[in-house]
């Protein structure tokens, strides 16, 4: 019904929202427990409950209680360092259960996006480390014949050229 790609600072072990989808046709603000982010994030495994209603683990959540979600998955980004963010996916039909074989998929999605966040976030750094290097090297580096003694040393020559005279350079 509703899913969420949740970002993870490890710096300030805080989370903020990247993607929200929802089967809903209006816009939708989903209310996901920090509980259930920080347990999968910190512990570094998928999280499922089943049916939130009858597991004693979630007595004390007001979020999935105000937001009547029957059941949910919540699965870590697990970069190679460190933990990324995480995957959440929720629904409130009671008809509705997800099952260790969802959450299974749903682990090897979060794998696969681990995968292709590294590999963005790496090249965002060797592009930034590549402009700073040509930055660098048009900055202190000129180019014979750019330079200021250069360019007046070719205009002499350009005027004594043409004559017949010894020039002694």
């Amino acid at each position: 019904e509703r899913g969420a790609i949740i970002f993870y600072s490890p710096e300030k072990k805080d989370f903020h929202a990247g993607t929200v989808k929802s089967n809903s046709e209006t816009p939708t603000n989903i209310t996901i427990s920090r509980t259930v982010l920080k347990r999968a994030v910190e512990k570094g495994m998928p999280f499922l409950s089943e049916d939130t209603l009858s597991d004693p683990r979630f007595d004390a959540s007001r979020s999935l209680f105000l937001d009547k979600i029957r059941s949910f998955i919540c699965t870590p980004i697990n970069g190679k360092n460190s933990p990324l963010g995480a995957l959440y996916i929720d629904t409130t039909d009671i008809t509705r259960s997800f099952t260790k074989d969802d959450m299974e998929l749903l682990k090897n999605i979060g794998n696969q996006a681990a995968i292709a966040l590294e590999n963005a976030r790496l090249y965002a750094k060797v592009h930034e480390e590549v402009m700073q290097l040509r930055k660098k090297i048009t900055d202190e580096t000129q180019i014979v014949g750019e330079s200021f003694k250069a360019k007046e040393l070719i205009e002499k020559i350009a005027k004594i050229a043409p004559t017949d005279s010894t020039v002694l350079i």
